[in-house]
């Protein structure tokens, strides 16, 4: 059982350390640009620092986008079950 837990925290958790590790390395030894990639810890910053903005987009594109897509579903399920 607690190779199970271990194994379905553990892999993920060391996939997305390896992606950042790699995302890192990249900048750094490519010394690329921040306009073209930025480091993970700029990324981090910038969605602490500007977590307002981000969530009033997010909802602004959640309403904006599930309306005519709830719709469109209603209109072709309906459409579906009709002969």
């Amino acid at each position: 059982m607690r190779t199970r837990v271990a194994s379905q925290v553990g892999y993920p958790l060391l996939g997305v350390l390896l992606i950042l590790v790699t995302w890192l390395l990249i900048c750094w030894i490519g010394n690329l640009p921040t306009v073209v990639l930025p480091t993970p810890d700029k990324v981090l910053r910038a969605f602490i620092d500007r977590f307002d903005l981000l969530v009033s987009e997010g909802w602004f594109t959640r309403t904006r986008f599930s309306v005519p897509s709830s719709t469109a579903l209603i209109c072709l399920s309906a459409r579906a079950g009709s002969p």
